[in-house]
């Protein structure tokens, strides 16, 4: 079972081109990523890196996820990433179900995944400068069969 809050901030930045309320392709992870984690009872955890982008006015959400643990552990990261979202500061919903986050190799942990892919999806919320987000979990319990 796990219990998690995941509450990261962002600022809107970078241009790009795509299309609306679809995966969008990949972006290589900065310094500029936010960086959510959480652990598991026992010995798994999950490592995520998201970002924020503006593409032809609208809000792009990009992200990544790693897991340290059995696949009892990527199990529970993609059931926890189902009911986690990104959210305005004004509370507006920009995605909800994150499942599209690119799952990657632990070992990129070491460099915060610097580098690696993240996958991005295009939302219809256009986008305003100086727009804060925030990844939002609310805290439950999650099961999955063996």
């Amino acid at each position: 079972m796990k219990k998690i809050t995941l509450v990261t901030m962002l600022m809107l930045c970078i241009a790009g081109t795509a299309h609306a309320g679809k995966k969008t392709g990949t972006i290589p992870v900065d310094d500029n990523f936010g960086i959510a984690t959480g652990n598991w009872d026992g010995n798994g955890d999950m490592y995520a890196r998201w970002g924020i982008r503006e593409t032809d006015g609208k809000v792009e959400v990009c992200g990544l996820i790693s897991t340290k643990g059995s696949s009892k552990y990527t199990r529970l990261n993609r059931e926890m990433l189902k009911s986690s979202r990104i959210v305005t500061e004004a509370g507006e919903t920009v995605k909800r179900d994150l499942r599209f986050f690119k799952e990657v190799p632990n070992e990129g942990r070491v460099d915060g995944h610097v580098g690696d892919p993240a996958q991005c999806y295009l939302s219809d919320l256009p986008a305003e400068r100086n727009q804060k987000f925030y990844l939002d979990h609310k805290a439950g319990s999650y099961r999955v069969s063996r």
